[in-house]
């Protein structure tokens, strides 16, 4: 079993809007079951994946992220659509897997640039792997242990309003 905890930096200002959690009932993420057996489960954003439109289980963000679970049977391929003026990475925690001339490891992550597409390919004992990819926003950033900012003063700021419990929703 693997869990992932996934936390979206937002741009300046929407840094200050009142904390969201969003409970999602695994029966609610859409999956795709691609004719090779494997699946694309999509967590957030839009993905088209073998002949389907995937909408995602979270959205209404600003940077519009895509974030999906990838599993691929041993030795088949997947396109996986990044739209134009995202960033995206892809982080492998399962089997092996290739783009492009690279193979990647198990608990290892690649940063792509700004591109329309991955071209994924399973090694031998399949692949899972999550997609993630956003917006960049452009801006600086600054974090210290669970916040993330754009300043060491607003860090700063942060940390004083959390320990004198201002930031309680």
């Amino acid at each position: 079993m693997h869990g992932f905890q996934l936390w979206i930096n937002l741009p300046a200002a929407e840094k200050l809007k009142d904390p969201a959690y969003r409970e999602i009932p695994a029966a609610t993420i859409p999956v795709a079951t691609l004719p090779n057996g494997g699946t694309v489960k999509a967590i957030a954003g839009h993905a088209e994946v073998a002949g389907d439109t995937l909408v995602g289980a979270v959205s209404g963000i600003s940077t519009e992220p895509l974030y999906l679970d990838v599993r691929l049977a041993p030795g088949t391929d997947l396109t996986v659509p990044v739209p134009l003026g995202h960033r995206a990475l892809v982080y492998l925690y399962g089997g092996a897997l290739t783009w492009g001339d690279r193979t990647q490891c198990v608990r290892q992550m690649a940063v792509l640039g700004d591109g329309d597409g991955l071209e994924l390919r399973a090694g031998p004992q399949g692949a899972q792997a999550l997609v993630l990819a956003a917006r960049p926003l452009g801006e600086p950033i600054a974090h210290s242990g669970p916040f993330v900012m754009n300043t060491r003063e607003e860090i700063d700021q942060a940390i004083r309003d959390y320990a004198e419990g201002r930031l309680v929703a």
